[in-house]
C-alpha cells in the first residue's frame, strides 16, 4: 500500500509528530510505502518519508498569539503537493490535523477519489474554548464534524474520543487505535539525569513531558508542587518540552517554587524518553489529552505515575497502575506518600510495565491499522 499523510504541525515536538513517526516506522517495517507532507519549518527532511512544502509565514506570526507558531501551507504548496501526489500515486490519503479552516491538503483530499482517513489526535474543541470561549469551542466541534464527514473512516486514539465524536454527530465509521509506543530498554540513571540538569543530588525528581502551554494544565502542577514543598522541600519538578516557558517561570516565582522547577525547553524525542528512567515519579495534570503516549512511555521505563484524573484516565492510567487524584490537594498527598513508600512505587512500576507490554506496543497498533486499511482497500475494489 502507498499512503500519503499530512499534519500541519509536523515535525514540531508534540504528540502528533511522535504518533506519525511511530506509525511510519511500523508501516515501513511491514513493507508499505509512506509519504508525510507538512509545511516547511526550516528543518529540512527529518526522515526519508518527510516532504516539507511551501509554508505561510503570515500564519506562523498569527498563530504565535494563540499557539506555538504552527504554520499553514502557502498557496504555492498546491503545486508542490500535486507533484508529490502525481509521482507517488497514493492508495490512501491520511489527514492528521483538524484546524479552524480547511487547509490545502484537506481540500486536495476532498477532491480525490482515493480512500480518505482522519486520525483525530487533538481535542481542538478544548483549544477553541481556551482561546476563544464558547464560540470557539462550538466552531471547532462543527469543524471536527465537517472534516470527519469527508472521510471513509476515522481513527480515534481512545474510546473517550470516539464517544465525543459520536456526541458531535459524526456518522462515519470510527475505529479506536491507540498510538503504539516503542519499547526502550534503558535511559539516564538518577545521577546522570540530575547532573545533566543541575538538580541537587538529594532531591526527588517529578517528571512532566509535553508542551508547556495552558491547555496542558501546567498551572495545576505548579500549585500542587507548592503544596508538596511545604512538607518536603527536596523535590524538583523537571518539565520537558517547548512552549511558553517565560510565562510559567513567572508563575513559579509567584508561587515561591522557582528553585524547585527546571524547564528544559524542546529536546529531541529520544532524549526525552531517556529522562523517564532517571526520575522518581511521572507528574501530570492535563485534561486535554486524547491518548496516553506519555503515560505509556513512563510505564515502559518503570516510572510510577501520580496524576489528576482526566477523560482518558480509565483507559490509559487506571488506578491499578497509577496514583490518581481528583483534586490538587489529593495529588500533593499522593506525591508525598509515594516518595515515602518504596513498596508502593514498586507495585505501580510492575503493574504499569505489564499494561505497557500488553496494550500499548507499536506492533499492536500497526496490526490494527493494517486490518482497517486492508478492509477499506478491499471494499473499494
Amino acid at each position: 500500500m502507498r499512503l500519503i499523510l499530512s499534519s500541519l504541525t509536523y515535525p514540531l515536538a508534540n504528540g502528533v509528530t511522535n504518533s506519525i513517526n511511530v506509525t511510519v516506522d511500523g508501516l515501513v517495517e511491514a513493507g508499505h510505502e509512506v509519504v508525510v507532507v507538512a509545511p516547511d519549518y526550516g528543518t529540512g527532511k527529518i526522515r526519508p518519508e518527510h516532504f516539507p512544502v511551501s509554508s505561510s509565514r503570515i500564519s506562523e506570526i498569527a498563530t504565535k498569539q494563540f499557539g506555538n507558531g504552527e504554520r499553514f501551507f502557502s498557496v504555492r504548496a498546491v503545486a508542490d503537493i500535486q507533484k508529490i501526489v502525481d509521482q507517488f500515486q497514493p492508495d490512501i490519503y491520511w489527514l492528521h490535523t483538524v484546524t479552524w479552516a480547511p487547509n490545502i491538503f484537506e481540500v486536495m483530499l476532498q477532491r480525490s477519489k482515493k480512500i480518505k482517513i482522519l486520525t483525530y489526535h487533538t481535542m481542538v474543541s478544548n483549544y477553541g474554548k481556551i482561546y476563544f470561549g464558547s464560540l470557539g469551542q462550538q466552531h471547532m466541534i462543527n469543524r471536527s464534524r465537517e472534516v470527519a464527514g469527508l472521510m471513509d473512516a476515522v481513527i480515534a486514539p481512545s474510546h473517550y474520543v470516539e464517544g465525543l465524536l459520536r456526541d458531535w454527530k459524526v456518522k462515519q465509521p470510527i475505529t479506536v487505535i491507540p498510538t503504539g509506543i516503542e519499547e526502550t530498554k534503558s535511559g539516564y540513571s538518577s545521577s546522570e539525569l540530575k547532573s545533566k540538569w543541575h538538580i541537587p543530588k538529594q532531591n526527588a525528581v517529578l517528571l512532566t513531558v509535553g508542551r508547556v502551554v495552558r491547555e496542558k494544565n501546567i498551572s495545576a502542577l505548579f500549585r500542587t508542587l507548592a503544596q508538596v514543598v511545604k512538607h518536603n522541600p527536596r523535590v524538583t519538578h523537571l518539565v520537558v518540552g517547548p512552549g511558553h516557558l517565560d510565562d510559567f517561570k513567572r508563575e513559579a516565582r509567584s508561587l515561591g517554587i522557582e528553585n524547585n522547577v527546571v524547564m528544559t525547553d524542546s529536546v529531541p524525542a529520544d532524549e526525552a524518553r531517556k529522562m523517564y528512567w532517571g526520575a522518581d515519579l511521572f507528574f501530570f495534570a492535563s485534561q486535554s489529552e486524547t491518548q496516553g503516549m506519555v503515560f505509556g512511555e513512563a510505564m515502559n521505563a518503570g516510572l510510577p505515575i501520580a496524576a489528576l484524573t482526566s477523560p482518558i484516565q480509565p483507559e490509559f492510567y487506571p488506578e491499578s497502575v497509577a496514583a490518581v487524584a481528583k483534586t490538587e490537594a489529593q495529588l500533593a498527598g499522593h506525591v508525598l506518600a509515594l516518595l515515602g513508600d518504596r513498596h508502593r512505587r514498586d507495585q505501580l512500576r510492575a503493574a504499569g510495565k505489564k499494561l505497557f507490554i500488553d496494550e500499548l506496543s507499536v506492533a499492536a497498533m500497526t496490526r490494527k491499522q493494517l486490518e482497517l486499511f486492508n478492509g477499506l482497500v478491499g471494499r473499494g475494489q
